[in-house]
């Protein structure tokens, strides 16, 4: 697990991945590591020079792209739902639970939003503008 708090903002972040990093750190008889400080600008993971414009890009396309592949395995819009509970539980005394309309209104405007159609699926016209088609 990697825990971060952002000298930016301020805020706590988490994540969690597998592979054989934190056995090995313990196995050199380490609990942890702490970094401190901040790097004099922003570095990305990949490697690329990339602005933060450029890496949501890409986000965006792999995001479209494993829609494609789940949409191909079968999924639809009927598998894009809230948990039960957030449609039959109130969240909070000023908020009750999700009607099914008022969650058939935000899967479309959410569809909307991405660029794909009424069944969830990526649009010719979003797939070219993402370099997919």
């Amino acid at each position: 697990m990697v825990c971060a708090l952002s000298p930016a903002t301020n805020a706590w972040g988490e994540a969690r991945a597998g592979g054989a990093w934190s056995p090995m750190l313990k196995y050199a008889g380490y609990d942890g590591v702490v970094f401190t400080g901040k790097a004099k600008k922003r570095v990305y993971c990949t490697g690329w020079k990339v602005t933060p414009d450029g890496l949501m890009k890409t986000a965006e396309r792999i995001f479209n792209v494993k829609r494609l592949i789940n949409v191909a395995r079968g999924l639809s819009r009927k598998d894009d739902y809230l948990p039960k509970r957030l449609l039959t539980v109130p969240q909070r005394d000023d908020i009750g639970p999700v009607d099914p309309q008022g969650m058939e209104r935000m899967l479309a405007e959410y569809y909307q939003i991405r660029g794909w159609d009424e069944k969830g699926i990526p649009t010719r016209e979003r797939l070219k503008a993402l370099r997919l088609a």
